[in-house]
């Protein structure tokens, strides 16, 4: 049975294996799962060049739009990826404070 949804989705990742391409061509440390990537580098200026280089790869090569206000350069600690995130004084992966409330406000 054919699946419109499941038809784009599958092109979708198809066209997100070139952003990895890309991502592994420049030697980043990244981690994606489906449209949620995140890339780790050495500082804040070399984040924001990295993350404007590849908005614009993205928007060209891609012919893809990247959400700004989803997407920002911070410290490990102060961003999310996948609900989890970093703490700041031990080097252990945690569940992001918004992940944890939002399940709070789904059990109780």
């Amino acid at each position: 049975m054919y699946h419109k949804a499941a038809h784009c989705h599958l092109f979708f990742q198809i066209a997100l294996n070139n952003l990895d391409w890309e991502l592994e061509k420049r030697n980043l440390k990244f981690a994606r799962y489906a449209d949620d990537c995140v890339a780790l580098v050495s500082s804040k200026a070399a984040g924001e060049r990295v993350m404007k280089s590849l908005q614009r790869f993205v928007g060209e090569s891609l012919r893809l739009t990247v959400n700004a206000q989803k997407n920002a350069v911070g410290r490990p600690w102060e961003r999310s990826f996948l609900g989890f995130t970093f703490s700041r004084r031990e080097l252990k992966i945690k569940v992001s404070d918004k992940a944890l409330a939002k399940l709070k406000a789904t059990v109780s």
